[in-house]
């Protein structure tokens, strides 16, 4: 598995985006609330099996 090099959002959080019609394409990690979405349980998953840089 290659290292992570970059992670792309839009926005941080649901609340601060202006581009939630494009939500699926790279949606926020964090919705209005500032709860963790299914986007930050992706990402933390793949930071945590990736190897060390």
């Amino acid at each position: 598995m290659p290292a992570v090099e970059a992670v792309i959002t839009w926005q941080l959080a649901d609340r601060y985006s202006w581009l939630r019609a494009w939500a699926p394409v790279r949606p926020p990690p964090f919705d209005d609330a500032l709860r963790p979405k299914p986007a930050f349980h992706a990402l933390r998953e793949v930071l945590a099996a990736a190897p060390a840089r």
